[in-house]
């Protein structure tokens, strides 16, 4: 009889463990944060942000956008070309997209979409770094007003 109970009480922990395991996961990676450099007037910024908005906001609720208007906004560009610099990125134009440590350069409705949603279904799933959240922190003065997507 000890031993019965001792296996179900040991069984009982190893799955409290595990379901605790798992509401840690969970609690982690309920949302990712992504960075979005754009131009005003540029069509594959317009493009991109038509995706995001219609197809990224519908399906992905835990995902928070920072829009970033650079042709127009001294700080932002510069923003950009320190973000780029601190992820080793080469910034050839905008659209600018920055998901955890990873950049995406321009926009092509046919690549574009799936390229990006899996990087966003690989964070949500390992919790990426957000690489711009300590730059917008400490140096909170180079974003004027930055518009939430």
């Amino acid at each position: 009889m000890f031993k019965k109970s001792f296996k179900i009480v040991g069984i009982i922990l190893i799955l409290g463990l595990l379901f605790s395991f798992s509401l840690v996961k969970a609690e982690n990676n309920n949302n990712l944060d992504i960075y979005f450099f754009t131009g005003e007037g540029c069509p594959h910024c317009a493009a991109m942000k038509e995706f995001l908005l219609n197809d990224i906001n519908n399906n992905y609720p835990e995902v928070k956008f920072h829009e970033f208007e650079v042709y127009k906004n001294r700080d932002n560009a510069l923003l950009l070309k320190e973000a780029a610099e601190m992820l080793g990125a080469q910034v050839s134009g905008v659209p600018f997209l920055v998901i955890g440590d990873q950049t995406f350069v321009g926009y092509s409705p046919t690549m574009s979409p799936d390229i990006i949603k899996e990087r966003i279904n690989y964070c949500l799933s390992e919790s990426c770094t957000d690489s711009l959240n300590d730059i917008l922190i400490t140096e909170p003065e180079k974003i004027d007003n930055p518009r939430e997507v």
